[in-house]
């Protein structure tokens, strides 16, 4: 028997791994607002299918618009890839890092400059997402905490 007929027996008796999908944040879905002050932030995502979703958010500060940014989480080999887009910058990539909480991802990117993490978790009264400088810099993180509300109830 070849080492190529081998190694295709070996990885054939292999558990397979499920494919990635991006039903696993569908907690992830729907309009989210917060609001500080005079300023407002506004995100939502929509699951297109079990391979990619598709994310908006902006901000308003006294009713103008102060940064936007185009988002989506793609199902790619090996995994869950969250693509951001701020202020039509070009698109910069995370990848889902493992984690033990169904209602949380953390992506990662640590060649980035900042932030280095992005990420989402579902709580009690809504969702909270976040940035941070990584491992190294976790103190430099900054928080958004946000609420559901129906999509007809964008901030303007």
């Amino acid at each position: 028997m070849t080492a190529a007929a081998v190694a295709l027996i070996v990885m054939a008796l292999q558990p397979s791994q499920p494919a990635p999908s991006v039903k696993a944040l569908e907690w992830m879905t729907g309009c989210w607002t917060s609001r500080r002050g005079e300023t407002s932030s506004w995100e939502s995502w929509t699951r297109a299918s079990d391979e990619a979703m598709f994310g908006v958010s902006y901000t308003l500060r006294a009713g103008k618009v102060t940064e936007f940014e185009f988002l989506r989480v793609e199902a790619r080999q090996g995994g869950l890839v969250y693509l951001a887009q701020p202020n039509g910058n070009p698109v910069t990539a995370f990848e889902l890092v493992a984690g033990g909480n169904p209602r949380e991802a953390v992506f990662a990117n640590l060649t980035h400059d900042f932030p280095k993490r992005v990420a989402y978790r579902a709580t009690t009264d809504g969702l909270l997402a976040w940035i941070d400088g990584g491992e190294a810099a976790p103190s430099r993180r900054i928080e958004y905490p946000m609420t559901r509300v129906s999509c007809d109830s964008a901030p303007r």
